[in-house]
């Protein structure tokens, strides 16, 4: 704390018994020196109990320190957790990877992305404009970015789900474009784009009863799909393929008059909105791409307990992030000494989990059935896998890399909350049970 004596500002340094004041102006002197020295745990036990004037002053004469004292500094402003000072010193000494990671610990992320365009990481810099409140900056980046999961994901937050879809479709994600495509408002000017490439591949994958009830249920909600004479077309030559002949040649007919502005669509397709003799196409909805896999890996993500108190939205945005991989029988899922191996969810086959002692032999730990999972660990500590998880037999399981989960956490800050909660009892209740086995 700052005290006064006539004119003159003093720090008082240490506690009441071993304590004293030492003069504010020789405060800054005292660890210019002491950094010269590179004795940073002294520095930071006299900066601790500094006003923040001190700060201010270092900074001001940063430019007069060696290239050594500088980063020592900056050492001394991170260990004493002064974030902010700390990401300031390093953007001045031009160290943009470490300016960058302080940024984001002290919560300045427009100044994380600053720090993360001067290093070249401009996926990095869009994620940090994006947490910065920065969405058009964030943008602009991922505009001139090959296409990516981030980028994806930035467009599904706010809900450019169009947008989303095309981005997954260059990544050649089927099922997470097909998601995006569903999620298309009516009101979207993207709609009638969205219908069509979910059409597409619906007809693509065998769903031609689907397509066909798709393009239907278009045209009856979104008046500007009357006058698409592409989207029309499509739906005429998916009921000839269905057989249904009678049926084309009435939309075919309304075709020509509703592009010509002679009437609306309603009452053309009301006859076949029906499943009846005729053969009309089916109503009900929209039948998946592919067919729905006899293991729900949604299920199986929403039973692991660290996300048990997750919101529906949430648990829909954390199952969008995952990945389904499939292994061989013998081939390694995760790797003794892996660094961020991820979750992985066992949704079909089992797997061995052993560990390599140091004399190189296997030592057989569990065997894992579907339902179980290994790595839950990673996506919070980003330390090497403890064992090798090796697939017994053909294996599918669900993923969730480290770096998508941060990238979760980050955009889901209720989520966050909610997870490390449960995680930090989950550790608990594991530490009660190996003290009890103990």
């Amino acid at each position: 704390m700052a005290r006064w004596s006539g004119e003159v500002e003093f720090e008082f340094i240490g506690d009441e018994e071993e304590g004293s004041f030492i003069a504010t102006k020789q405060v800054v002197p005292q660890l210019t020196n002491l950094l010269a020295r590179g004795e940073i745990e002294q520095a930071v036990l006299l900066y601790e109990d500094c006003e923040s004037s001190v700060a201010s002053e270092l900074l001001d004469g940063v430019n007069a320190l060696s290239s050594i004292s500088k980063a020592n500094l900056g050492e001394m402003f991170l260990l004493a957790r002064d974030f902010s000072n700390a990401a300031k010193v390093f953007e001045i000494a031009r160290r943009w990877a470490d300016a960058a990671r302080t940024f984001e610990q002290a919560g300045d992320f427009a100044g994380a992305a600053q720090s993360y365009e001067r290093q070249g990481e401009h996926l990095k810099a869009a994620a940090a404009w994006d947490r910065a409140g920065a969405p058009e900056r964030a943008a602009e980046l991922y505009a001139k970015l090959e296409p990516s999961e981030a980028e994806a994901e930035f467009h599904a937050r706010r809900q450019r789900y169009w947008h989303a879809a095309l981005v997954y479709h260059k990544l050649g994600n089927v099922r997470l474009e097909v998601s995006m495509l569903r999620m298309v408002p009516l009101d979207d000017p993207q709609r009638i784009p969205a219908v069509k490439r979910l059409g597409d591949l619906l007809e693509r994958h065998g769903y031609v009863e689907s397509s066909a009830q798709l393009l239907v249920d278009t045209v009856k909600q979104v008046r500007s799909a009357q006058t698409d004479a592409k989207l029309l077309a499509d739906l005429c030559r998916r009921l000839e393929v269905l057989g249904r002949s009678e049926q084309a040649a009435r939309v075919r007919d309304f075709a020509g008059k509703a592009l010509a502005g002679r009437q609306g669509m309603q009452p053309a397709l009301s006859a076949g909105s029906e499943r009846d003799e005729s053969g009309s196409v089916a109503t009900g909805p929209v039948g998946p791409v592919e067919p729905t896999p006899h293991v729900d890996a949604y299920a199986r993500l929403k039973a692991i307990p660290i996300f048990g108190s997750l919101a529906l939205q949430d648990m829909r945005d954390l199952h969008r992030i995952a990945e389904e991989v499939k292994f061989a029988d013998g081939a390694t899922v995760i790797e003794q000494g892996q660094l961020g191996a991820g979750l992985s969810i066992i949704l079909e086959g089992a797997v061995h989990v052993v560990r390599i002692d140091d004399s190189a032999r296997q030592v057989s730990l569990a065997h894992l059935k579907a339902g179980s999972y290994v790595g839950e660990l990673s996506l919070i500590d980003d330390s090497p896998a403890s064992a090798r998880v090796v697939a017994d037999g053909a294996v599918q399981v669900l993923r969730i890399s480290p770096e998508r989960f941060q990238q979760f956490l980050y955009s889901h800050e209720a989520a966050a909350l909610r997870i490390f909660k449960l995680f930090t009892r989950t550790l608990a209740e594991r530490l009660r049970q190996a003290n009890q086995r103990a």
